[in-house]
């Protein structure tokens, strides 16, 4: 297919087609200067301004110039993942470029096209795809998996280009088009959980998570701006000059994480007493195995999520008590996402289902938590030492450039 770029520069959304377009301009352009209009379609987050660019007049486009351009954009799509079709945000994310005019304005009552389906219809676009079969029983924890393997294939942080074209070489992998239907973060999430974060739109809550996580993993003793810059050195996290931009200084960064690390402890510590209660008195009137009252917190904990999540999603079907306590039993997370899903015949539950009714419930956390972020977050002494040496012979160099040149002149008698 025809190279795409989209120029970022000035204020009009250009874009460049063919190769005798875009490569004279690559050669002469800067860094952002122009970008894959497969990035304007795809990335997760839109990779330009959208208040910059002058918008699109309707009475400037016909209904023959809305099909080329969606059939251009389904194209682009495709070749990034053909599980994936043309939705109304990508010709939403066209219009913040000023590529085109608004989605309203070519989709609706009087317009263009009645629907979204009708322009799929148009040009030659399936209709919204739902992924079905091997991925179904994919919990997040397998999805973070293959996200550790695309790692590996990448040998380093991955991008959306390393997930598709790592699935276009191992067929059992996911695509690129599944994991963003699937996860609500998309490969953003899965690279946080394996020790990738994306800090880019962090804002105070994010900062906070992660400052929580660090003092979880390290330790109050551990905790200071050493710490942050050997974790932002290795693509850990985020650089410390941005935290103190966001929160004024280091030391008012440093309170709030462990103000916020101690409400949420006690909050926790309240819930799980909740939830214990509960779990006690659904053993009383018989909901839970009687001698469920002898596990441990833990277990309990888990066979009673696990308890709930399955009475809510299997409300209409015939369950004996055996098979339910054999579905709450499972030895893995996996194994309870298969048993509830053969319990309900012709059903359309998959693990994504699961995980939605987990959390609405507040028993997410009991059934699945990616903690490979202990693993990531955690920084050796000799690291803090490197870190420390590097932070010095910088200091030192800066000291240096900073200091007046010495006078060579000979002194005036």
């Amino acid at each position: 297919m025809t190279e795409i770029w989209f120029d970022a520069r000035g204020y009009e959304g250009h874009l460049l087609i063919g190769e005798v377009a875009v490569i004279p301009e690559l050669e002469q352009s800067g860094i952002g200067d122009l970008i894959p209009l497969q990035d304007i379609l795809l990335s997760e987050e839109l990779p330009v301004d959208p208040d910059r660019y002058r918008k699109h007049r309707v009475t400037e486009w016909t209904a023959e110039d809305y099909l080329a351009l969606g059939s251009v954009a389904f194209k682009v799509i495709q070749r990034a993942d053909p599980a994936l079709t043309l939705e109304r945000s990508h010709l939403q994310r066209l219009y913040d470029a000023g590529i085109a005019p608004r989605p309203r304005s070519m989709i609706g009552n009087n317009k263009p096209f009645e629907s979204i389906s009708e322009l799929r219809d148009k040009i030659d676009a399936p209709q919204r795809y739902r992924p079905k079969g091997m991925f179904d029983a994919w919990t997040t924890d397998d999805y973070v998996e293959h996200a550790r393997n695309v790692a590996v294939f990448a040998g380093g942080k991955p991008k959306m280009d390393d997930y598709i074209r790592y699935a276009a070489e191992h067929p059992e992998a996911p695509t690129f088009g599944i994991i963003h239907l699937r996860l609500k973060g998309g490969i953003s999430l899965l690279n946080e959980y394996i020790g990738y974060p994306d800090t880019n739109g962090w804002g105070c809550d994010e900062y906070l998570d992660y400052g929580i996580k660090v003092l979880e993993v390290n330790g109050l003793a551990a905790f200071n701006q050493t710490l942050f810059v050997a974790l932002s050195r290795g693509k850990r996290g985020p650089s410390h000059d941005s935290i103190t931009r966001a929160f004024g200084s280091w030391s008012a960064y440093k309170a709030k994480v462990i103000e916020t690390a101690e409400e949420r402890n006690a909050e926790n510590s309240e819930n799980r007493a909740r939830k214990i209660k509960s779990y006690h008195e659904l053993i009383e009137k018989g909901g839970l195995p009687a001698d469920y009252a002898e596990l441990d917190e833990d277990l309990l904990i888990q066979r009673g999520a696990r308890y709930v999540v399955m009475k809510e999603l299997l409300r209409t079907a015939v369950v004996s008590e055996a098979r339910q306590r054999t579905i709450i039993e499972t030895q893995t997370p996996k194994a309870f996402v298969s048993a509830v899903m053969r319990a309900q015949a012709n059903s359309v539950i998959n693990a994504g289902h699961i995980e939605v009714t987990a959390e609405m419930l507040g028993v997410y956390d009991d059934l699945w938590t990616p903690d490979d972020y202990r693993h990531y977050l955690k920084v050796d002494e000799d690291q803090l030492q490197a870190t420390k040496r590097a932070r010095a012979a910088a200091q030192q160099r800066f000291r240096m450039r900073s200091q007046p040149a010495a006078d060579t002149e000979p002194a005036a008698i």
